[in-house]
Parts: structure tokens; sequence; C-alpha cells
């Protein structure tokens, strides 16, 4: 036992030489706590030679070990509060919450050697829980049982050896009631307010007792028990330090960096137990598995040609045929795939796999679904099922899938935060370990955000990136970076460009990247460095890229350059298109004549596939009479493709377009605008806003003026409930529907009714000024100073007025608006003063003090 002090001497001690390394830390950080805390580290000093060589990595490891036991004590909470009627996502969320501040708590303090006030704070925080839930249960009238009312009010901080069955660390037993906690209970009794249990006391003492030598290894076995990987690995590193060829800490240290998906490290750890002990085959099947996870293909075959021993054939056989699908040889993957065992369960799964590479679907389902039967429930084979279910457009059987994955992974792993970070609570990283790999909640989430973004609800593709479990950005996977770079690519462009730059350069990346980045690159405006980059990667190219992409990108570089070559590359990928729609539309009529619902269901799936790498060469081919102003050409395009396109939403919201701006078709632009509002009318806001205007400005110039005072209260009421819903979300519909029709007034030459609609339109100014709405609001100023200018008209002094004010508005609002769009990978040259709505304002409002003011007055 460690020497005792009496408690008399304790408050006698601030200037003892003998204190430990821990409590001068804590001395040292006094400021950072309260009076009250800092009287506790005072009279925690009557028990400071215990903690005399407290390593951080000890600590570490000792936060982790009360996060094992309160992840334990707070589904054991959970569960209670569900038998006592509080199962409610509010009581969870508040639950779950006050948990995890605890312990993140516990590991922001232990990082900084602060121990006794994280105990504190954990042992107030769950105190708290424990008041909440019990006050909200008798509020409701819930009539609790005593079982779940001990689980809700006896929260407490439990004794190390009975945290999962397992003793971290071998320590002296300490008595709950001897003379070493005794003064811990005291000083926390004065702080806390009441007298804490002696469990808690017991606790502290015992969290600050060093390792013993020799308990190393029954430490190390429990760490790896309870998947504590991270915290196993750097004691290992220093016991492999001291003995260099110890075969067990060697092959605890490779299984250890498995385990953490750091592959090359495992790798390198068997190579050394195999020169070790050659002898050992298992070391040789351990290495070729983490070299195939580290997607070192080639190495990883030199080391399976190695083994010899008929006993490892299937395994081996198994390995290889895994290394030529990871290299693509679906041929070779299959040979392999036939000399297995035909009652391995796998080889059913893993011809599967091949067949969803050949992008033989409908064939995969079925042994997937079979797999999934017999050998019961498995989420991967679950999310196979999703995947092969998306890539036939079957969203809603893909989603019933995914929401499985998600729902389990929530019941079974509640410590995982899934959906925290959307709520805006704050949670630590879970890491990328084996418990979430087994989930596969990640590749949930992914797929089902990659959905959402099929269907266009880009909201709902975001908010499934945020609800995955909680990690940091090194920590991501390749296909989760990705995502997020292109769902996000709108409103983060520059950091978008980043990450797909940054996953072009690993090995492997998602076989989208390529295509992405440089799809995005010509979007962006950036053709020279899509240029760049396919001339710098043409092995990757050819690889990654299909031969109409490969064209269509090529088109869109050439059309900088020369649009008649450009517009001539487009024709030779639209005739093939056209010939291929032609031959499914003759299909899907034989298949509709012969009643052959299967062949009719493939055929029209191949017409849509068609018509969707179509669209973008027909507008890419409309876009260069679009730029030259040849609108007229621009319509005969597509009335040349009516006949595939005509039910197409995108097509005939171009018709509209091209239709809108001749000026004397806007009856003909209804008709196709109309059915695209319609279409959406019940959620107007999901509706483009300039579709909406365009729609009320062709209303307006036909006389239809009941028709476009509709749709804007229906907007107006759409709008208002969204604010009543989220009063801090922005929407701008009903501003640029006013903007627009105000700038069709002063077009007109009525100023004075067009620029006043404008101003109406932007109140409140903290809310609907934004770089869209002043674009559109300038423009018509402008215009109207230089006509006043002209004295081309004479507007009244109100009007003058009213605009004076509206600047000066502006330029109190407009101080952090900016007027220019952000340029992704460019560095803007204007000066960031001037590239705000209050500096345009103060200049707009000079020019017209100017025309109003002769200049011998100023």
């Amino acid at each position: 036992m460690p020497r005792r002090r009496s408690t008399a001497t304790q408050s006698t001690l601030t200037g003892n030489e003998n204190r430990s390394s821990l409590l001068s830390v804590l001395m040292a950080d006094l400021e950072l706590f309260p009076d009250r805390l800092r009287d506790l580290l005072n009279r925690l000093e009557g028990v400071s030679d215990i903690a005399r060589s407290v390593e951080a990595s000890t600590l570490e490891t000792l936060s982790h070990e009360m996060h094992i036991a309160f992840e334990k004590r707070k589904q054991e909470v959970l569960e209670a509060a569900v038998r006592v009627g509080l199962g409610l996502p509010s009581t969870y969320a508040r639950i779950c919450s006050r948990f995890d501040a605890a312990l993140w708590a516990v590991r922001s303090a232990v990082n900084k050697k602060v121990l006794p006030p994280t105990i504190l704070a954990l042992a107030d925080t769950c105190s708290q829980v424990s008041v909440e839930n019990e006050s909200l249960a008798k509020r409701q009238g819930f009539a609790a049982s005593d079982s779940a009312m001990a689980a809700l009010s006896g929260i407490d901080l439990p004794m190390p050896g009975k945290m999962m069955d397992c003793r971290l660390f071998s320590r002296p037993k300490i008595k709950v009631n001897n003379q070493v906690n005794k003064p811990i209970r005291e000083a926390l009794s004065e702080v806390v307010g009441v007298r804490p249990s002696v469990k808690i006391a017991a606790y502290v003492v015992d969290m600050l007792l060093p390792v013993r030598d020799g308990d190393y290894t029954k430490a190390i076995y429990s760490m790896i028990k309870d998947q504590r990987y991270s915290d196993a690995i750097p004691v290992l590193r220093r016991q492999l330090d001291s003995s260099p060829n110890s075969r067990a800490c060697l092959s605890l240290l490779a299984y250890c960096y498995f385990n953490t998906q750091d592959f090359i490290n495992s790798a390198d750890h068997y190579e050394r137990l195999v020169r070790l002990v050659p002898q050992e085959t298992d070391y040789k099947l351990y290495q070729a598995q983490a070299l195939y996870q580290a997607c070192m293909f080639d190495k990883a075959m030199k080391v399976l040609s190695t083994i010899s021993d008929p006993l490892y054939h299937g395994r081996v056989t198994k390995l290889k045929a895994a290394i030529k699908y990871g290299e693509e040889d679906l041929v070779s993957a299959r040979a392999l795939l036939d000399n297995c065992a035909e009652d391995d369960p796998d080889t059913d799964i893993n011809h599967a796999c091949i067949l969803y590479k050949e992008g033989r679907y409908e064939d995969a389902l079925p042994k997937f679904a079979t797999a999934l039967m017999t050998q019961g429930y498995n989420p991967h084979l679950s999310y196979n099922l999703a995947l092969c279910y998306y890539k036939l457009k079957e969203y809603n059987q893909a989603i019933k899938y995914i929401a499985d994955i998600m729902e389990r992974g929530i019941r079974e792993h509640p410590e995982l935060g899934v959906g925290m970070a959307t709520e805006g609570i704050e949670f630590r990283s879970v890491g990328n370990t084996l418990t979430l790999h087994e989930t596969a909640l990640i590749e949930a989430f992914n797929l089902k955000a990659a959905i959402e973004y099929k269907i266009g609800t880009l909201d709902a593709a975001r908010e499934a990136l945020t609800d995955m479990p909680p990690r940091s950005e090194e920590e991501l996977d390749a296909v989760t970076l990705h995502n997020q770079a292109l769902i996000n690519m709108d409103t983060k462009p520059t950091e978008g460009f980043e990450k797909l730059q940054f996953l072009l350069q690993q090995n492997p990346f998602p076989p989208e990247t390529l295509g992405n980045l440089l799809l995005l690159y010509c979007k962006f405006g950036y053709h020279n460095l899509a240029a760049d980059v396919m001339a710098e990667n043409t092995h990757l190219t050819q690889k990654y890229l299909s031969q109409y992409l490969s064209g269509f990108l090529d088109a869109l570089i050439t059309q900088q350059t020369s649009p008649d070559d450009a517009y001539k590359k487009f024709e030779e990928i639209a005739v093939r298109h056209t010939e291929s729609l032609r031959k499914s539309t003759k299909r899907v009529q034989e298949a509709k004549a012969n009643q052959d619902d299967v062949a009719m269901k493939k055929a029209v799936s191949d017409f849509e596939e068609t018509l969707e790498s179509y669209i973008p060469v027909l507008l890419a081919q409309a876009k260069i009479y679009w730029d030259l102003e040849q609108y007229a050409q621009v319509e005969n395009i597509f009335h040349k493709t009516v006949e595939f396109c005509s039910e197409n939403d995108t097509w005939r919201l171009h018709v509209a377009n091209v239709l809108f701006v001749q000026d004397n078709k806007y009856k003909e632009a209804i008709g196709f605008y109309e059915p695209l509002v319609k279409k959406n009318y019940s959620n107007l806001l999901s509706v483009d806003p300039i579709v909406l205007a365009n729609l009320c400005v062709s209303y307006i110039m036909t006389a239809m003026n009941e028709e476009a005072e509709e749709l804007m209260r229906k907007i107006e009421k759409e709008e208002e409930r969204i604010h009543y819903e989220d009063p801090e979300k922005r929407v701008y519909h009903l501003s640029i529907v006013n903007l627009i029709i105000g700038t069709l007034y002063c077009s007109k030459g009525n100023y004075e009714f067009g620029i006043s609609r404008l101003i109406r339109s932007l109140e409140p100014y903290n809310k609907k000024l934004s770089y869209e709405t002043w674009y559109y609001t300038k423009r018509c100023i402008l215009s109207f100073i230089e006509n006043f200018a002209k004295r081309t008209l004479f507007p009244t002094d109100s009007f003058i007025q009213e605009c004076l004010d509206f600047l000066d508005n502006c330029e109190s609002f407009g101080k952090e608006v900016r007027t220019t769009e952000i340029m992704a990978l460019e560095e803007s040259n204007v000066h960031e003063g001037k590239n705000t709505v209050a500096y345009e304002a103060r200049l707009l409002k000079e020019l017209l003090l100017r025309v109003l003011i002769p200049n011998s007055l100023l």
C-alpha cells in the first residue's frame, strides 16, 4: 500500500518539494479551474505520493477504460428510460449528450494529466442525468419500477475491476473505507456539495497508481480483448524496443496494426516474423492478407507463391482470387474461385461479387439474397444487396436494406454516435474500429447519400453524410471523402477540389474520382486544368474514363479554342446516341407487342440510360449557339430531338428558356414552364427560383396577371412555413421573383414601379440581401442613374429619396455580403474592401447624388 499521510497535515503541503509530477502540473494550471476545484487540488496533496510515475499512455488507457464502462452504463440508463416511458428522441439525445460530454471532458482532462476535476465533472454530469430523467418521469405521470429507477438514479463510477469483466492492470486491492481515500471523500464532499460514494474516492486513488512490472501481459491482452488496439500499440512498441526479436510482441503488434487498418505496418511486422520463424506458414498468410488490404497486390502474390502447404490451399486460393478481383482481372479471379470448395459459403458470395463487377446485377442479386438467408443477417451482405438495387435504379428496395443496416447499427451500437453531428451535438471521433467496420454503417450512409444525390435531394444527401458515425478528417475513408467533395461542391468548391486532387494521388481511389474531377473543372471553367490532368494521366484516363466520357471531355476542352471543331465532335457523339435511342425505342415497341414484361423493362432501362448520356451532349451543342445569341438555331437543335426528349424535364426546361429569351414567345414558354412547376406544386421551394420568376413574367406579358399573383401568393406561404419551421434558414424564391418582375418593368422604362418592387423584395435586408439578389438590383439602379443623367426621365423627389434610403440600408447590412463569386482555384484581384455590397451601395449613392446635384454645388 502507498504511504498515507495524516488528514491534519493536508492544508500545509503547498510548498512540499516531494509532491508528484502530476500535481505539479495541476498546480501550474490552477487558473483554469474555479475556486472550489482549486481547494480540492490543495486537499488532494494529502495523497500526492500515490501519483509519482503516471505516464501519459497510462492515463489514456484509464480514460478509455472509463469510456467503456460508461458506454455500458449509458445503455442501461437508456433502457431504463424506455421502461419508465421516457423512450423519446429528446430524452435519448439528452442522456447521450450528457454522457458523451462527460467522457469528452475525461479525454481532455486526461490529455493534460488533470484527473481529479475530471472525476468531479463526470460524477456531477451523471447526477444531473438521473435528476433530470426522474423529474421528467414524475411530470409525465409515469410509474417507474424499482429496477428502472435504480438504474436511473444510481449512476456512479464503477470499480476498475468490474469493467467489462476485465482488469486492465493488476493493482493492489483498495479497501473502500481505508484512510487513503478518506481525505479525498471529504474534499469531494466540500466541492460537489454532497458526500460522494466510497467508489468514487477509491477510483480516484486507483487511477493514480502506476502499472507494476510483470503485469504487462495481462494488461495487453485485456486491451486486445476490449478491441483497444490503439492503446495496446504504444505499450507493445516499448516492449519491442527492449526485445527486438520477441515473437509474441511482433505478432501482437502486427495484429493490432491490422485491426487499426494500418496494413503497411502490419505487413512489415509479419515480414519480420517470417524471417524470424520461416517454418510458420500462418505468418506468411497473414503478411499476404495485410499486403492485399494495402492494395500491394504484386507483393501479396509473391508471398502467397511461397506457401506450398496443402492445408492452406483453400485459403491461399481464396486470397489469390481476391487479389485478382482487386486487379480487375475477373477471368483469373473466376478461374481461381472454381478451384475453391463448393461447400464454402464464401464461394457463392465471391462469385456474386464478380457478377456485380461485370455489371450483371440481376444475376448477382439472388446469390447475395441466398447467402443472406443461409448465413443469417450480415450487414455487408445487406449492403451488397442494396448496392445491386442501386445500380438497377430500384432505389426504394435499396433504401429498405440501408434502413435495416442503420436501424440495427444504432440499436446495437449507440456508442457510435449516429446522427449526433447532424443534431449539433459535439461528439468525439469513434475512429476506424473493427466494430464500426462490422456494422457497415459507413457504407450504408454513403450509399444513401448517393441515392439522394441521384434523385436531386441535396439537403438529404448532406444529412446522410453528417449522420454517419463521427470521425476526424484524417480518419475518413476514400469514398466518404469523395462524396463529401461532390455533394458540397456548390458551397465549398475549393475544399472539394482539394479533396478530389488528394484522392487522385492515392492508390487506389474511387473509380469515379477522375471523371468527376475533370467534369467539375469544365463546369467551373478550368478547362486548361482539365486538359493538363488528362495529358499527365493518360494511363488513368484509359482505365477510368469510358469512350463516351473521354470524347465528351475532349469536345468540351476543344470548344474553348475552336467552337466549330467542338460542334463536330459533339455531333459525332450525338449521332451514335440517336441510333442507340432509335434501336431502344424499337425494342420497347416489340416487347410491348409481345407482352414481354422482362424484355420491355430491359429496353426501357437501356433507353433511359442512353438518354441520360445524350442530354449533356445536346445541351453542349445548344450552348455554342446560345453564347452567340443565335436563339433560333438553339430552338432548331431542340426541335430535332423532340421524338426522344419530349418527356425529359431537363430538355423541357431548356426549351422553355430559349423560348422565353426570344420575347415574342411567352405563351409557348408557359406551355413548358407550367408542367414543371405544377409537378412540384406541393413543394414550390424545390423549384429553381429563376423558373418561377420566368413563369410569372410570362404570365404578366400575356395578360395572365391573376395566375401570376396566385403563384406568388403560393410562394409567399411556402416561405412563411419554412421561416416558421426554421427561422434562421434563408430562402430567396419570392425575392428573386419580385426582382425579375421589377427588372422587367425597368426594362420597359417604368423605373419608379420597378425599383420600388426591387426595394420591397429585399426586406428584411439582413435575410434577403445576398450576392444573387444584389446582382439584379444594382443593374436596375445603374440603368436608372444612366437614364436620369441623360435626362430621358424625371423622377419625383420622393422616389429619389426612397432610392437614397435604400442604398443607405444596403450599406448598413451589406458589409459582409460579397458581390463577386468566390473562385474555387483562383485568387481574386478585387480588393477585399471593394468586394462588398456596402462599397457598391456607397458608389451608387455617389453617382446618384452627382446626377441629382449640379457639379457647381458639389
